[in-house]
């Protein structure tokens, strides 16, 4: 990828104050080499801050942000679990003294590798970082990452050095450090020659280890600000082409398949097959893969030619398999070499988007009757055996304890279909046929329609009263 060179807008003094120990312990080729890591991010980054408002209220989100055009578009990890509809304002403060606020527009997050993409409004010039398209390592270089310091009035840089410690494939390749710390999660990290090769993301868990008469127990725990690993650029770099626009979510491809597991190694021998497989899981009706003629148990072997990867571990090549084919975009086709009844067979499948999962439909926080609800999706009817999986209505995600809606028996699973004898099928339906009851004075009883399993109930909930002055 084309190395662009970047212009230095503000001044290395806060630099020299933050890494003039580490210059003074490594040389002054050290010292030239950090200060041009600093003067390569000078102009490029900002912090991200975003308001939003969602079932749980109010909630205010920061990060970093780096510019990857010059005509002001942004990146950042830090939008990944936020749903566009619950935006109400987004912004990037750029570093000065104080520093600048300017406004943001989301143009859409890329759902397989986390990655929002903002356009940045009048006001700020940013210039542009390209990163390379692989970063191609080796043990013992030194790489180093710089982030803006989000509690300074005006977000002086903090930088982070340290040396590759390994490479590690988890499915994806992650790259540990040692010898000091990267900045935090968002940063850009540089290579030994000052090119942009990763970025610091989420943080592997480290093993702890306690003592007590029973023994030594391990404890996985991350730490908030020691960041000991980043990943490179060959895991996120190809979305670079193809960013989304439309200001939403953008699908992850989907075959049509709910779930895949690995093939064991002795039912692949027996079949003659020496390298990896992966069984195909419950195949959705009408769907790319149903009508290629895929059916559940099904083993892929190869994809696009390719045999699949041989991992550590069987779960591994599952999770790779599926990360190749999160990476290519709906609409794109693929070519899976498949056993079926024995018979090997090449299918091409056109990849659709895929539908919206339990976690990503509307909620609703209803705090007078403890009821936390949310929308049902169509995944829903196949993820789970519960006879009311195909039952349209709100499916109860949660009752607090001693609420009016547990002490009229009400329990996490079921599905309300009707209220006040109106059927409900989304949070807004649900929000309004509350609200018309509890806004009366004194507030009735609301009547509940639910089903549970095979059961299909009446149960009538009795809102808190209200205090009168």
């Amino acid at each position: 990828m084309k190395k662009i060179t970047l212009s230095v807008p503000i001044s290395l003094v806060a630099f020299v104050m933050l890494a003039c120990c580490s210059a003074r312990a490594l040389g002054a080729d050290a010292q030239k080499y950090l200060q041009a890591v600093v003067a390569r991010s000078a102009g490029a980054l900002a912090m991200v801050r975003c308001e939003i408002t969602d079932a749980d209220g109010p909630r205010l989100i920061t990060g970093q942000a780096v510019c990857i055009d010059s005509s002001g578009l942004m990146m950042t990890p830090a939008l990944s679990r936020v749903k566009p509809e619950t935006i109400t304002k987004l912004e990037l403060l750029a570093p000065g003294q104080p520093a600048k606020v300017v406004g943001a527009r989301l143009l859409g997050i890329d759902a397989v590798t986390g990655l929002s993409f903002l356009q940045a409004g009048a006001g700020q010039t940013f210039t542009a970082i390209s990163f390379m398209s692989k970063a191609n390592l080796s043990l013992g270089q030194r790489v180093s990452s710089l982030c803006l310091r989000g509690d300074d009035v005006r977000l002086s840089p903090v930088l982070g050095t340290g040396f590759v410690a390994a490479l590690q494939r988890l499915p994806g390749w992650l790259v540990l450090v040692t010898g000091g710390k990267l900045s935090s999660p968002g940063s850009v990290v540089f290579d030994s020659k000052g090119l942009a090769i990763g970025l610091v993301g989420a943080q592997p868990f480290l093993q702890y280890q306690t003592s007590s008469r029973a023994g030594a127990t391990s404890i996985p725990l991350k730490s908030i600000d020691q960041t000991i690993a980043f990943t490179p650029a060959e895991e996120f770099v190809y979305v670079l082409g193809n960013i989304p626009q439309d200001g939403k979510v953008r699908r992850a491809p989907w075959l049509g398949i709910v779930r895949f597991t690995p093939a064991e190694p002795e039912l692949l021998a027996s079949l003659g097959v020496t390298t990896p497989g992966v069984m195909v899981g419950q195949v959705i009706p009408d769907s790319q893969a149903d009508k290629m003629g895929i059916i559940s148990r099904d083993i892929v072997v190869a994809v696009d030619g390719q045999p699949l990867s041989n991992f550590a571990s069987k779960q591994m090549v599952a999770e790779a398999f599926m990360r190749q084919l999160a990476k290519k975009s709906p609409g794109q086709s693929v070519k899976l070499t498949i056993l079926s009844r024995g018979q090997k067979r090449d299918v091409n499948i056109k990849l659709e988007p895929s539908p919206k999962r339990p976690g990503e439909a509307p909620r609703l926080l209803n705090k007078a009757l403890g009821l936390l609800l949310r929308e049902k999706v169509y995944l829903d009817e196949f993820l789970t055996k519960d006879s009311a999986a195909k039952v349209p209505g709100l499916l109860v995600m949660g009752v607090q304890k001693d609420s009016p809606a547990a002490k009229a028996g009400m329990r996490a699973g079921d599905v309300i279909t009707t209220i006040d004898a109106q059927a409900v099928r989304t949070v807004d339906e649900c929000k309004a046929a509350m609200e018309a009851a509890t806004a009366q004075t004194p507030a009735r009883n609301i009547s509940l329609k639910i089903r549970r399993g095979d059961q299909g109930l009446d149960i009538t909930v009795k809102p808190p009263e209200t205090k009168t002055k």
